[in-house]
């Protein structure tokens, strides 16, 4: 079989600053959901706290999510050097291995606390999206669904992990096409169209962009010179942009197509330039990096318990009412209950089954 043109390089320690991305996309997300999913009594909101919980954006954090792993999933596959359906079924069991023993977890707490939430907080206090969820009925159908990565509407980020199982699948593919440099610019196009098209939230084609420029990160050649002020400015857009364009009432998928840009930017960046970036070296968000998918996955749930408790002290309607003392509540505690939790899920299910996985992913490359 042909070669493809271009092997990715083996990983240097830029990962580390790529862990401390992820933790601090995960802590944009949590902090994001403190503020969007409830409906706060929106004069009781400070003009100045307004603005600066705004920047919290949720959405762009996920699309750096995206970025992040057409990037890292590119390494997984750097010594395939042709089309070779052992080193593809060894990157789907690797695969299977990180993404399905926290999600089975996950569901599992969603169903407890769901179970524990739908009774006491009213639908009339939360977004749509989640008063959707919380109402959702539990039975075996969906739950075998949800365990499947398919259903999602029992944990609401799960959303996001069945993007992450979509391309999954196709990514190998999705990269033997884009190490191909004829072939590279009619994928690219092809996913730009897509991106265009208005599908429904979270069903996943629209992110095909976001797969194929994070992997074009590692294709194309490192910059000469770092402009540190693209980094920063990619940064501050991927923050406000759908702040500071509100009033041009853009469709969802324009948002995330500039967002899939400056991530793009962000990302290389980082990529190529990390070691400069001597914040990113932080122990504290190297350490929540390493946690980013159980705090992703698991903050949501514990919020809502949290919201839950709160209420019998504080009542919904003076949480409500009460903004801003409500969101510092929900982040300090979410983030706290949510990092002894994930400190417990990383070392007994994401560290030995994800090393299982490594081990036979290893073992079926090497073999034949």
């Amino acid at each position: 079989m042909e070669k493809v043109d271009v092997i990715p390089p083996e990983p240097s320690n830029y990962l580390v600053q790529l862990t401390s991305v992820r933790g601090i996309a995960c802590l944009f997300v949590l902090i994001g959901h403190a503020v969007q999913v409830f409906h706060y009594k929106k004069e009781n909101i400070p003009t100045g706290w307004w603005i600066f919980s705004s920047l919290f954006n949720a959405e762009a954090a996920v699309l750096v999510f995206f970025v992040l792993s057409g990037c890292v999933l590119s390494l997984a596959l750097r010594k395939m050097d042709k089309p070779s359906w052992r080193f593809i079924g060894a990157f789907y069991v690797q695969r299977a291995f990180r993404i399905y023993p926290l999600l089975w977890f996950s569901v599992g707490l969603s169903l407890l606390c769901l179970w524990s939430v739908r009774q006491t907080i009213s639908y009339a206090s939360v977004v749509d999206w989640l008063a959707r969820n919380l109402s959702t009925p539990i039975d075996i159908h969906r739950v075998f669904l949800a365990l499947m990565g398919v259903f999602t509407r029992y944990n609401g980020p799960m959303w996001s992990l069945r993007v992450e199982l979509l391309f999954s699948v196709v990514y190998p593919f999705m990269l033997i096409v884009l190490r191909k440099q004829r072939y590279r610019s009619i994928l690219l196009i092809v996913c730009f169209l897509i991106a265009l098209i208005p599908f429904p939230d979270g069903l996943g084609p629209q992110f095909a962009l976001a797969f194929c420029l994070g992997t074009l990160i590692t294709i194309f050649p490192a910059p000469k010179k770092h402009y540190p002020w693209v980094t920063v400015g990619c940064f501050i857009m991927l923050m406000c942009d759908r702040f500071v364009f509100s009033n041009m009432h853009f469709r969802e998928n324009v948002f995330d197509i500039f967002e899939t840009i400056f991530s793009f930017f962000l990302i290389r960046n980082i990529y190529f330039f990390g070691k400069d970036m001597k914040f990113l070296n932080s122990r504290f968000l190297v350490n929540v990096g390493e946690l980013s998918y159980s705090i992703y996955l698991l903050h949501l749930q514990l919020m809502l318990v949290l919201f839950s408790v709160f209420m019998k002290v504080w009542g919904e309607k003076g949480l409500l009412e009460s903004p801003v003392s409500t969101q510092i509540l929900l982040v300090l505690s979410t983030f706290l209950m949510t990092l002894i939790l994930s400190c417990f899920t990383y070392r007994v299910i994401e560290l030995p089954l994800h090393s299982l996985g490594r081990t036979i992913a290893r073992t079926m490359r090497s073999s034949g």
